[in-house]
């Protein structure tokens, strides 16, 4: 009888070829997959900022209903992160004040913040204006290519003013 572990031809393993094709096979996953998960986060991103430009509209409206006016310190009303306007993401917003106008901004391509949404508040007639801002990044167009940006967010929200009647 003779030992076969010591034989070269009995040695088990894989040859050369079949790593090269495991090496292969991978690569092209991975080339498959690496753009389909930057999508994805990109997405997500997009959702969250979707999320809070949706929470903005509704704190800035509950501040209004609860006070009869926009005027409050922006902290108080809300967490969302939002930029004077014409400051180009510069200038964090500090109070709330009827005639002005707040930017939400988002990362550019690059990564650098730039404006997206912009957020005008009238006392006179409760209004809160929602609006596009003109943008190149990713996260910022995907936001107002959303149906829930363009069906629910954008436009002029009423909030009190001489249109409620008991």
């Amino acid at each position: 009888m003779t030992n076969t572990t010591n034989n070269p031809q009995m040695r088990k393993g894989f040859t050369m070829i079949e790593l090269i094709f495991v090496i292969v096979i991978i690569g092209i996953l991975a080339a498959v997959a690496i753009p389909r998960l930057a999508a994805t986060r990109d997405d997500a991103k997009v959702a969250t900022a979707l999320s809070e430009a949706s929470m903005v509209i509704r704190e800035v409206s509950n501040t209004y209903t609860a006070r009869g006016e926009y005027n409050s310190t922006m902290s108080d009303v809300t967490n969302v992160e939002l930029f004077k306007s014409g400051t180009n993401c510069a200038t964090k917003a500090t109070q709330l004040e009827s005639g002005n106008s707040y930017e939400y901004c988002t990362p550019d391509n690059a990564g650098d913040l730039e404006p997206c949404i912009k957020y005008t508040v009238n006392n006179t007639k409760g209004e809160l204006t929602v609006e596009p801002i003109s943008a190149t990044g990713d996260i910022c167009q995907g936001i107002q290519a959303s149906s829930t940006y363009k069906d629910d967010l954008n436009g002029t929200k009423y909030n009190g003013g001489a249109r409620v009647s008991f």
